[in-house]
């Protein structure tokens, strides 16, 4: 486990430069981008990987100087401290060595910013790149900590994050990550019992079952159903354009170049490409036909090789990292290589 993480942290350092972290590597170091890692790092400071404790410290030194307050960041260092403006302010006062009277102003401020539907509890966010997903466990794991958070509260926010669960996670790792926060969290039986396909037991582990009672207070259960979901079906909400250049006509060993003009302006574009069996990216050799990439400024371009005669689609999708309402799949664009 240790050798795993060494190289996550070794890896990080293509994220850093000039004292600040880039969401991409190459890009722009930026406040902001740099703000949300060191909270994502915060528990992982001072455990023991010193390359990474520097470059924490180096980047929390630089945010200083510039004069951040960014509530996301009082673990680290009380210093971040700033008012409450944000479900993501409030949420991390709740978990901070703060005084009481400020805490129960950081709960108050979280009651009254609770919104409901259809028996679900939801937050809206101001910072959250995770959307309401993000902002809702950060909300709940704060009303938690600070003793606040009932069992009807908990149960109908976790309707709302649950219902976004595919294969056990959420869209991103923001929201993903803040869930996992939460239900880390959160008091329950270490065993507890439940009447699982009308038998009783001890749950030790995660078990599957089609009838599900608990018999004791603390019990999660999830409802999962199985759906086949084609990402590679047309969507318009995100719009983009991509044309092969120079043509669709290509003679057997010619490059081309795939580029993709991202019309709109989000946190996290990225391209997802699948090629034709006449196809093949450069890099990567003749079986490479599949790409994942982000959108660097308004376009991305991609050389690819007519690597075998055939006519096929390349298909394309665009989506953002962090929205799932962000996705936008045009009909493909069909090739021939003679």
């Amino acid at each position: 486990m240790r050798q795993f993480l060494e190289s996550g942290v070794e890896r990080m350092r293509q994220f850093f430069a000039k004292g600040s972290f880039c969401l991409w590597t190459g890009d722009e170091p930026s406040q902001e981008v740099t703000a949300r890692v060191l909270h994502n790092l915060t528990p992982a400071y001072a455990i023991g990987f010193a390359a990474l404790d520097e470059m924490m410290k180096e980047a929390a030194a630089n945010l200083r100087q510039r004069k951040v307050r960014d509530n996301r960041l009082v673990l680290l260092d009380a210093s971040f401290q700033a008012p409450v403006a944000s479900v993501e302010d409030a949420a991390m006062l709740c978990l901070a060595e703060i005084s009481e009277t400020m805490k129960m102003s950081a709960v108050e401020w979280l009651i009254d910013h609770r919104q409901s539907t259809d028996g679900k509890v939801f937050w809206e966010p101001k910072i959250s790149w995770g959307g309401m997903l993000e902002a809702t466990s950060m909300a709940l794991r704060g009303l938690a900590k600070a003793g606040a958070l009932d069992a009807e509260t908990l149960r109908a926010g976790l309707r709302f994050v649950a219902k976004d669960l595919i294969d056990g996670r959420l869209y991103s790792t923001a929201d993903t990550k803040a869930l996992v926060e939460l239900l880390s969290d959160l008091t329950v039986p270490s065993q507890p019992l439940v009447r699982l396909d009308g038998k009783d037991m001890r749950v030790t582990q995660p078990e599957r079952g089609r009838i599900v009672e608990a018999l004791q207070d603390g019990v999660l259960v999830k409802v999962d159903e199985r759906r086949t979901i084609d990402l590679l079906q047309p969507k318009r909400h995100f719009s983009f354009t991509a044309q092969l250049q120079p043509g669709r006509q290509l003679r057997l060993g010619q490059t081309a170049k795939l580029v993709i003009y991202s019309k709109e302006r989000t946190t996290a574009p990225l391209a997802y490409v699948v090629l034709p069996g006449c196809l093949a990216f450069v890099q990567g050799g003749a079986t490479a036909q599949t790409a994942h990439q982000p959108i660097l400024g308004d376009s991305l371009e991609l050389t690819v090789v007519a690597a075998r005669r055939g006519h096929g689609i390349v298909r394309v999708m665009v989506h953002d990292m962090y929205d799932p309402e962000k996705v936008g799949v045009q009909d493909g664009i069909g090739v021939v290589v003679a």
